[in-house]
């Protein structure tokens, strides 16, 4: 028999509940309550970790969150129904359900039941809430017990999960399906050759059992001739039918025959830039200039500068002597180049003289009398280098900007998470196109400070911010995040970066991985997250602004 509270001594067991337990008049009510519309995680195998920093382990039929560890025990595979609950599947086959007085436990065989399904209710993209259709709210309890007894979500009630899909052991676990397969998407940003050849690569600098597999397939798709076809490489990685192609881009100074091939299929635009790195090549804006005019090219980029102090200028004999020097003559007089550091037993100086002194010559002797000016002067002539190197940078962006400007043609840009550089960058953009400019900009793999970015785009009215990989690193989650849920749908696209930042928690082994453009889905997820919005809602708004960005 069930005895009914009530009046005062009602409201007092009502208080206590929460510490003790919900009674039977509760439970049977708590299914009134509305579930939290919140979009499941990407996940096949999970751990849950309870309020009290434990996790929920089983061992012998056993469930207990008396774990600080996560192995094979701790695992449990994430089994999705059709009615859009989702059953616990334990390392051990069986599966966890309830009991009629809500205790849970793993029941023998694996047979699913009604009483082995919960509704998992999102409270955000880490925590979540498991709850029953006859008992209320699992709670993991001080003493490491689980009941299933509550009506509210309080914090015993929450469980923090931790994707396992990648580490998970078992031979039967399914990879999680790609958010919205059937939403047609594009990759707004890659480097298509070097995606095309990361296993190659991969191979050839690695010595592990994964380099030597992706070896012996990169020498069996060179055989074929199949090396440089996206098509294949596409069906190979069992791309979606959705996959609408991607924009590849390629360094002008270091251009090989290689993008000619790649560009002759339908699913793959160009990009055509001068990287900072590439800044002094005497004829990259020329051969810019004669490649932006391909039909394939749909934007100039990824322009940026490597920001940084300009040293001092030399002056008098320094600068008589050591300025102006190109970088093989730096290495030819002091036996080092500008990124390298002085070493005296190199340097043709000593050696003339350690030839001409003969055996008996101590090298100390000329160590004593030259060594510290040699160093001076080696210091002021690769002082000198960097000064006009980032010189050279700066104007080799702006004449990049300019000849966009001319051709009408979109730029794309990439700046370093520094307060100089993403001022310096403002100031360009005002210098070339001027306050308010309509002209299109893309704004590339940016991680720097997030009121950085709504300035940007009230500067430039047709800028778009491209979200990756790296809206999923742990190192950036928060801080992207919160550009992600500022930046307007209408004014944001998606890009892998491949092959570089993969997102993080993908299905398999991360050794070896490397991010390529169906990985776009994988990032609609995690924008979709931040925005509260379904994954097939920011995948076709990321399209139709690529699309209208790049004029595809």
């Amino acid at each position: 028999m069930v005895r009914r509270n009530e009046g005062n001594e009602g409201e007092k067991n009502e208080k206590r509940g929460r510490r003790k337990g919900r009674g039977y008049e509760e439970a049977a009510s708590v299914e009134e309550a509305p579930p939290r519309e919140r979009k499941l995680p990407n996940f096949s195998c999970v751990a849950l970790k309870c309020h009290s920093g434990k996790h929920l382990r089983e061992e012998n039929g056993e469930l207990r969150a008396s774990s600080s560890i996560v192995k094979d025990p701790e695992k449990f595979e994430l089994l999705r129904h059709e009615d859009g609950r989702v059953s616990l599947k334990c390392h051990s086959g069986r599966l966890v359900a309830v009991d009629r007085n809500g205790d849970l436990k793993a029941a023998g065989g694996g047979q699913l039941e009604e009483n082995s399904k919960f509704h998992l209710e999102c409270l955000d993209c880490e925590r979540c809430a498991l709850k029953t259709s006859s008992c209320g709210y699992v709670a993991a309890e001080p003493n490491g017990r689980l009941k299933a007894n509550r009506s509210v979500v309080g914090a015993w009630e929450v469980f923090q999960l931790k994707d396992r899909s990648g580490k998970a052991k078992s031979p039967a676990l399914e990879p999680a399906p790609a958010p919205a397969p059937d939403t047609p998407f594009l990759d707004a940003f890659c480097h298509l050759e070097d995606v095309l050849l990361a296993e190659e690569r991969y191979g050839k600098t690695h010595t592990d059992r994964t380099a030597i597999l992706f070896e012996k397939r990169a020498r069996a798709r060179r055989r074929e001739g199949r090396h440089l076809n996206f098509q294949h490489f596409c069906e190979e990685h069992q791309y979606p039918a959705a996959f609408r192609g991607c924009v590849s881009a390629w360094d002008v100074t270091s251009l090989e025959e290689n993008w000619k091939a790649i560009l002759e299929e339908d699913t793959v635009w160009a990009i055509f830039g001068i990287p900072a790195a590439s800044a002094e090549a005497p004829t990259a804006i020329a051969r810019l200039a004669e490649l932006a005019a391909h039909e394939k090219c749909k934007a100039l980029g990824p322009i940026g500068v490597v920001w940084a102090d300009l040293p001092l200028p030399l002056e008098g004999d320094m600068a008589e002597q050591f300025g102006g020097m190109s970088c093989s003559a730096i290495l030819a007089e002091f036996g080092a180049a500008p990124t390298q550091s002085y070493d005296v037993s190199r340097d043709p100086a000593f050696l003339e003289w350690s030839r001409a002194a003969g055996s008996t010559a101590k090298p100390e002797t000329w160590v004593l009398r030259h060594g510290d000016q040699r160093l001076r002067q080696f210091e002021a002539a690769r002082s000198d280098h960097a000064r006009r190197r980032l010189e050279a940078q700066v104007e080799v962006a702006k004449e990049q900007l300019q000849l966009a400007k001319d051709l009408g043609l979109p730029v794309i840009l990439q700046v370093p998470p520094q307060d100089q550089a993403e001022r310096s960058m403002a100031e360009l953009l005002v210098s070339v196109f001027g306050e308010q400019s309509q002209h299109p900009m893309l704004l590339s793999s940016f991680h720097g400070r997030p009121k950085c970015v709504p300035a940007f785009l009230r500067s430039f009215p047709k800028m778009m911010m491209a979200f990756s990989g790296l809206l999923t690193h742990s190192k950036h989650k928060r801080m992207l995040g919160l550009m992600a849920f500022d930046v307007p749908l209408d004014r944001l696209v998606l890009e892998s970066l491949g092959p570089h930042f993969p997102p993080s928690g993908l299905q398999g082994q991360s050794r070896g991985s490397f991010s390529q453009p169906k990985h776009v889905l994988q990032i609609a997820e995690a924008v979709a997250e931040v925005k509260g919005l379904l994954a097939a809602e920011v995948l076709e708004a990321a399209l139709a602004n690529t699309q209208r960005f790049y004029g595809i």
